[in-house]
């Protein structure tokens, strides 16, 4: 089997902004990337285009953190940084303050410490020496970071250290981005679960061994539990004895969240559809032993876990899970990631059982047994 994971958003976005700032064309951005990076891309476009701008960030607190330090940079601009209600809960005041020591001009449009801002751009002094030591968030560091700040800290973490080589890699190579913006490790994970619950061998196309990513650990954590990781020039090979391959790949799946129950795939994802030009929801199940799909797999073919025609009523599902026991289906909503979600149960024949109001942005669930 082989599977086509997602992009490391951390890569992409950090390549993103340093196109960005040198003045050089953006990576292309598709619809099946990471929100992230997708919100990251369409930000650095309309700063482009306007001198004043309102950016409405939605959640993606990675592209508040770099934007404010990018924005803080663009002389004569004027921008406005935004999200949704929880974002403004979300502290950023570490980087501002950072930013100020080097001549920075932002303003708290609401609480001090957290957004929405209001940034004047103008020149910096990115030779000063800034510190931020015990950073609430590694990204303040990267943010400085990759606007050429001369910026020190006490943090040793994994992402600052993916900066660090991005950095050098844009240096080295300014458009070889299609080479350096490695497939997802932390999306490997699921996968290696997969084969140390029910044996075989996937290639995870991407992969390799000199990735930037920290998260490229799980090889190491998952050998002690038996499953071998070789690499070849398609990517990671990962297997336990006995092996039983199996040659199809998931190319046109772009699976949010996915769960196993027996050898059953459960997963729901966002594919484009030429038909209505927007993005669609699919909820589908599939059996990793019996189904063998063409190449590549076409969503067509995916058989719809919900069969009732309820999924209409959900607007962004955020977590799955199935009853162990029960083989019943839960799907979370969140809704507008701001007012109450939902929590839907569904039996295995796809027909909706019951539903319930959660907290806001509702996605793991677990069960209890008395």
């Amino acid at each position: 089997m082989q599977i086509e994971l997602p992009i490391s958003k951390s890569i992409a976005n950090r390549w993103l902004m340093l196109q960005a700032i040198h003045g050089d064309e953006l990576m292309p951005v598709s619809d099946s990337m990471p929100d992230d990076v997708r919100i990251m891309s369409e930000a650095i476009r309309l700063l482009g285009e306007r001198r004043e701008a309102r950016i409405d960030l939605g959640n993606c607190g990675t592209a508040m953190r770099f934007l404010t330090a990018y924005c803080a940079q663009l002389e004569g601009q004027t921008t406005i940084l935004d999200g949704i209600e929880r974002m403004r809960h979300r502290p950023i005041g570490q980087l501002v303050d950072a930013l100020r020591e080097i001549g920075a001009d932002i303003e708290y449009l609401g609480e001090e410490g957290f957004p929405p801002l209001r940034i004047k751009g103008c020149i910096l002094d990115k030779h000063r020496i800034v510190t931020i030591n015990n950073p609430q968030s590694t990204q303040f560091v990267s943010a400085l970071l990759l606007i050429g700040a001369n910026v020190q800290t006490d943090s040793t973490s994994p992402y600052i250290y993916i900066t660090q080589e991005v950095i050098k890699q844009y240096q080295l190579s300014p458009f070889s981005y299609h080479l350096s913006v490695e497939k997802d490790w932390s999306s490997a994970a699921f996968w290696y679960e997969y084969v140390a619950l029910h044996g075989g061998e996937i290639t995870l196309l991407g992969l390799s061994r000199d990735s930037l990513q920290g998260d490229k650990i799980v090889a190491d954590i998952f050998a002690h539990l038996g499953i071998h990781t070789t690499y070849t020039a398609e990517g990671a090979v990962i297997s336990s004895s006995p092996l039983h391959p199996t040659p199809y790949t998931l190319h046109h799946i772009s699976p949010s969240e996915m769960v196993i129950f027996g050898d059953s795939i459960y997963f729901y994802g966002s594919h484009w559809s030429d038909e209505t030009m927007s993005n669609q929801t699919t909820y589908g199940v599939f059996n990793i032993q019996s189904q063998i799909p063409n190449n590549p797999y076409p969503i067509s073919n995916i058989q719809s876990f919900i069969t009732d025609g309820t999924e209409k009523n959900i607007k962004i599902p955020y977590g799955i899970q199935v009853n162990p026991y029960t083989g019943d289906i839960y799907i979370t909503d969140a809704k507008n990631y701001v007012s109450s979600g939902q929590l839907h149960c569904y039996s295995r024949e796809g027909k909706r059982k019951w539903s319930v109001r959660t907290g806001d942005i509702p996605a793991h669930m677990c069960f209890v047994y008395r």
